[in-house]
């Protein structure tokens, strides 16, 4: 026959644990505001449960939009085709907005896929407004007018730049 063995948690922490299951059930069996308490808890458990779908939901939704969105970008570059000047223009505008600080100061001329640039933005956006023009689908080509301004609220400077 086998010996028997007891396991003990070391260092009488059973007696704290003994004493917290006690205290919990006593907690939630107390006969004037148990039924309350249980009550909270389990709304609060289901209200967690809810909270947790909703969240999972939204981060697939995302995932989901993204993706497609991915698709899109790649099977629009793989149709290429001609773009209306009109289209082009727009497509500029809305890549400017997102490249520099004052959109509104740049005028956009597209035709046939060449898109002049003119107005006066800040010296050091002028690479980075080119760039995002030079990478927007359909743009052939980018003529640089842009008038250099010294600071972001300055005029243009005595030599242009």
């Amino acid at each position: 026959m086998r010996p028997r063995t007891t396991a003990t948690v070391p260092g009488g922490l059973g007696w704290l644990a003994a004493f917290g299951i006690g205290t919990l059930v006593m907690y939630f069996a107390d006969p004037d505001r148990g039924a309350l308490r249980r009550g909270q808890a389990r709304d609060q458990a289901f209200a967690g449960m809810r909270r947790a779908r909703e969240q999972v939901r939204r981060t697939v939704e995302d995932a989901r939009h993204r993706a497609s969105g991915a698709v899109s970008s790649v099977a629009g570059r793989w149709r290429g085709g001609p773009v209306s000047d009109t289209v082009l223009g727009e497509r500029v505008r809305a890549r400017l907005g997102l490249a520099c600080t004052c959109p509104d100061g740049v005028d956009v001329d597209a035709r046939n896929g060449t898109i002049v640039l003119r107005g006066s933005v800040p010296r050091d956006e002028i690479a980075q407004i080119v760039r995002a023009v030079t990478w927007t689908p359909g743009v052939r080509m980018v003529d640089d007018q842009l008038e250099a301004r010294a600071d972001g609220r300055g005029t243009p400077t005595a030599s242009g730049m």
